[in-house]
C-alpha cells in the first residue's frame, strides 16, 4: 500500500500518549483531600458515586492538563523524530 497509513499513525500516537496521561491523572487523584473521601463515603455514596461526585470535579483541571500535555508531547517527538530522519529514507547507492 502506497503512502502513510494514517490508521496506524494514529495508533501509534495513542500508544505513547496514553501512559502519559494516565500518569499524570494517577497523581491528580492522588492529590484529593482523604477527607473528602472518606465524608462522600461517610454519607452513604458508593465509590462509583464517590468518584463521580467528589473525586472528579476536585481533580477535573488536572485530568484537562493531562490530556493536554499528553498529545502535545507525542506530537513533539513524533515531530523531533521526522526532521531527524529527513532526508534518510532513501540511501545512496
Amino acid at each position: 500500500m502506497p503512502g502513510p497509513n494514517y490508521f496506524i499513525v494514529g495508533l501509534i500516537l495513542a500508544i505513547m500518549l496514553l501512559p502519559i496521561v494516565c500518569a499524570i491523572s494517577r497523581e491528580v487523584f492522588a492529590t484529593v483531600p482523604a477527607d473528602l473521601k472518606e465524608a462522600s463515603l461517610g454519607l452513604g455514596l458508593t465509590r462509583c458515586e464517590m468518584i463521580g461526585t467528589s473525586m472528579l470535579p476536585y481533580a477535573r483541571r488536572g485530568i484537562v492538563g493531562a490530556s493536554t500535555l499528553g498529545p502535545g508531547r507525542a506530537i513533539g517527538e513524533t515531530i523531533a523524530n521526522r526532521d531527524r530522519n529527513r532526508g534518510q529514507s532513501h540511501p545512496r547507492s
